[in-house]
């Protein structure tokens, strides 16, 4: 009983998943990303299994508006050239996800870890011969 009832479930979301299309962007194509991506209301783990894709398909998602929630982190490798990044869950150090900020015009910055929501576009900078991706942050 147990064996057909899981094989029933599976062929269920077998269906389910054949069943669904993409969201249409109007672009032709496969691989379309859609112009405005709202990830503030997804859980921890959707939110690091997204932001996991867009790192791993970064060029696709360049130009992308995105909207996200998390927690503010600051460094600097060095006095000029502090880094900023929003971060998801910052209990779990060994496995921090998040993206830097760039964030014209600012002039102060929240306290670390505070609780925060930014939209910006996701683009990329050269540095020292490597690309690195960023939230510029409007």
């Amino acid at each position: 009983m147990k064996k057909h009832l899981a094989l029933l479930l599976i062929i269920i979301l077998v269906s389910f998943a054949a069943c669904t299309s993409p969201q249409d962007t109007g672009e032709t194509g496969g691989d379309a990303v859609a112009d405005f991506i709202d990830l503030s209301g997804l859980s921890v783990t959707m939110l690091k299994g997204e932001l996991y894709n867009i790192v791993q398909s970064a060029e696709d998602y360049l130009g992308a508006e995105l909207k996200m929630g998390g927690y503010y982190y600051g460094m600097s490798l060095n006095e000029a050239e502090p880094r900023h990044y929003i971060i998801v869950e910052p209990a779990d150090p060994c496995c921090m996800q998040g993206l830097e900020l760039v964030w014209p015009g600012q002039e102060t910055y929240p306290e670390p870890y505070a609780e925060l929501e930014v939209t910006g576009v996701f683009s990329s900078y050269e540095d020292k011969g490597l690309t690195y991706y960023y939230l510029d942050v409007r």
